[in-house]
């Protein structure tokens, strides 16, 4: 946490109690003093996990909490949402450029037709090690995804409206 103090984590981040792996997240938690917002019937019952907890640094302004609803159809539990006081963001003139992608603009059929119609196997070489054969795959993708969907840099402002 060198960059910022302000950090919030969130996500569909399952926590069960009585792993190492969790134990290690945990010690993330504590070593860089996070709090946990969580709603309380979020652990399941007769089981040791949480779950999606949201992750606040002290630093962070959290004024309200709430349970929210969520449809059935979407998610088998409802959501947490936590409201910031967004004073760091108003303070900051910094301005920086971002390079977005427009989405409007996009040509969905032909990035379709080009992933449909690509020789995926191909990439996956015995030779190869797995991680290259990922990064590979990855690679073909964003190219297809590159040329079908346009992108433009934008400059962000402190007063522009979040996005």
């Amino acid at each position: 946490m060198s960059n910022t103090p302000n950090v919030v984590i969130t996500g569909d981040v399952i926590v069960d109690l009585l792993t190492d792996h969790s134990h290690k997240k945990f010690d993330i938690v504590r070593i860089n003093g996070l709090k946990i917002f969580k709603r309380t019937n979020q652990i399941l019952c007769n089981t040791p996990v949480l779950l999606d907890p949201i992750l606040v640094s002290d630093s962070c302004d959290v004024y309200d909490s709430h349970v929210i609803q969520i449809d059935r159809t979407y998610s088998d539990h409802d959501g947490t949402i936590i409201f910031l006081n967004n004073l760091g963001r108003l303070q900051n003139n910094t301005t920086y450029k971002r390079m977005i992608w427009d989405y409007r603009n996009a040509d969905f059929d032909k990035c379709n037709e080009l992933i449909a119609t690509f020789d995926w196997e191909s990439i996956s070489n015995a030779e190869n090690s797995m991680d290259q054969n990922c990064k590979n795959c990855t690679n073909t993708f964003l190219e297809y995804v590159n040329d079908c969907i346009p992108q433009k840099e934008v400059t962000i402002r402190p007063n522009d409206k979040i996005f």
